[in-house]
């Protein structure tokens, strides 16, 4: 069966400027790190750890931030007690890269970094002398990386939680608390975009010593051996509304207590599954007891809801089978259990992933209006790409097509949600190709997820590239 799509995205946008903005105060300022600001001890100098430390610009006018240090920085609206006060962002900002901020609004905005507090800095936003305003630029959203979770993977960094919220549902690190014993390794996995730390200690007390992973990328782990009984609890030093729980225990020489408190744990027989996998689910109490096990899936549905009785030990554990149409995500295990009088409740998480291939891309092609292929867009008008895609059941999806000129200059990127019928379909996306895209040869890029990433959206198929000329 053939669906064919036709969607018509106006993405380019002209910018006039008129000619009394070359003739403004304050039209373009640069900040640049204090070498080895890395360090405490620029705060206290009298350039201080931003260079200029204060800088005023006009309305419209723009900030260029340039990380000329040896370090990574941020440049964050904010402040260090205040955290992020969202004017801007830059994140992670390598040695030799930059980051442009265009004002709209008169003000001050103190910015300072995320990975050392002490730097800060001040901007200044006036009116324009002239009495122009200017637009503001629209930042061109870049593709957010999705990674797949390594086998083994005891705590990921979720999707998403360098912005606040996930700490609503203890869901930064999933999951929260996580039991292990001496000698054994625990690995996390970056599955965010942004970079984090995994710091032992807490966000009021800061660093106790235990471990610190420093700034891990996304798409990479970290490991850590305990060695000593106890619970250790850890956070993000970047974004510290994210917080862990590690319990070690020493089976070998368990210590007896008098009395035995209420206390319940739950885990999985793994961290990542596919659809029509068996999974295992084990629970643990202090005592015998009836466990009411949920789970729920990505979208807030019920999975599972069943009733566990722990045996004289304290153990028990239910399987069930993952359904062929299990949503790609994250899914949440919750128990609960009432043991001598006191309710207690644990949760973990494990992720779902199809291995199938069950999405490909057939062609990516730039085309005319009629759908002829083509081998070039020409600047100030619409450029047309066709993708032809292949499904081997029904699915949800989120196609993402994007396209650069030969500088690498986003000209638009397209997006489409749909669910996509067994066999094939086509859809079409139009881009208005701006003036001032730059000639020569541009790459066009399409990618299938199950959602956005941030939504926890993992992709389908691997990315396809083409190329067009620009003319």
């Amino acid at each position: 069966m053939r669906i064919s799509y036709y969607i018509i995205l106006v993405l380019g946008l002209s910018l006039f400027f008129s000619a009394d903005y070359v003739f403004a105060d304050h039209l373009e300022v640069t900040i640049v790190p204090a070498v080895g600001s890395g360090a405490p001890g620029c705060e206290e100098t009298a350039d201080g750890c931003y260079i200029p430390s204060t800088v005023t610009v006009d309305v419209g006018g723009v900030v260029i931030m340039s990380n000329t240090d040896t370090a990574a920085h941020t440049f964050t609206a904010g402040t260090g007690s205040d955290g992020p006060s969202g004017e801007f962002d830059t994140g992670l900002l390598m040695a030799g890269n930059s980051f442009e901020y265009s004002p709209d609004t008169v003000g001050e905005i103190p910015y300072f970094c995320m990975v050392h507090p002490w730097m800060q800095g001040l901007i200044v936003v006036k009116e324009s002398s002239s009495g122009t305003s200017y637009p503001t630029p629209a930042p061109t959203p870049a593709p957010t990386p999705s990674y797949s979770i390594p086998r083994g993977t005891d705590v990921t960094i979720a999707v998403g939680s360098g912005a606040p919220g996930c700490e609503k549902q203890n869901l930064c690190y999933a999951p929260y608390k996580f039991t292990t014993f001496t000698g054994k390794a625990i690995d996390w996995f970056n599955a965010d975009s942004a970079a984090h730390t995994v710091t032992a200690g807490t966000p009021e007390d800061g660093p106790s010593g235990e471990f610190d992973s420093g700034l891990f990328m996304g798409g990479t782990s970290f490991s850590y051996t305990p060695d000593t009984v106890g619970e250790i609890p850890y956070f993000c030093m970047v974004h510290p509304w994210m917080t862990g729980l590690i319990v070690v225990k020493d089976l070998s020489s368990p210590t007896p207590t008098p009395t035995p408190t209420a206390a319940i744990s739950v885990s999985t027989d793994d961290s990542q599954y596919s659809p029509n996998d068996l999974v295992t689910i084990k629970v643990s109490t202090s005592k015998s007891a009836n466990v009411a096990i949920s789970v729920v899936g990505p979208g807030g549905d019920s999975i599972v809801s069943r009733s566990v009785s722990t045996d004289s030990r304290g153990n028990g554990s239910l399987q069930f089978k993952l359904p062929d149409s299990s949503q790609n995500g994250t899914y949440r295990v919750d128990s609960t259990a009432t043991i001598s009088g006191s309710k207690v409740s644990d949760i973990t998480t494990f992720t779902v992933k199809s291995t199938s291939a069950r999405v490909s891309i057939v062609s990516l092609q730039p085309t005319d209006q009629q759908g002829n292929a083509v081998s070039s867009f020409t600047k100030g008008k619409l450029g047309f790409v066709k993708v032809v895609l292949n499904s081997d059941s029904s699915i949800n999806s989120l196609v993402t097509i994007n396209l650069f000129d030969s500088e690498l200059t986003s000209l638009g990127i397209g997006s489409f949600k749909t669910t996509l019928g067994s066999g094939s379909s086509e859809m079409t996306l139009s881009f208005f190709i701006p003036n001032d895209a730059k000639l020569g040869s541009g790459d066009i890029y399409a990618n299938v997820f199950s959602d956005w990433p941030s939504q926890g959206g993992v992709p389908l198929t691997g990315e396809s590239a083409t190329q067009v000329r620009i003319q």
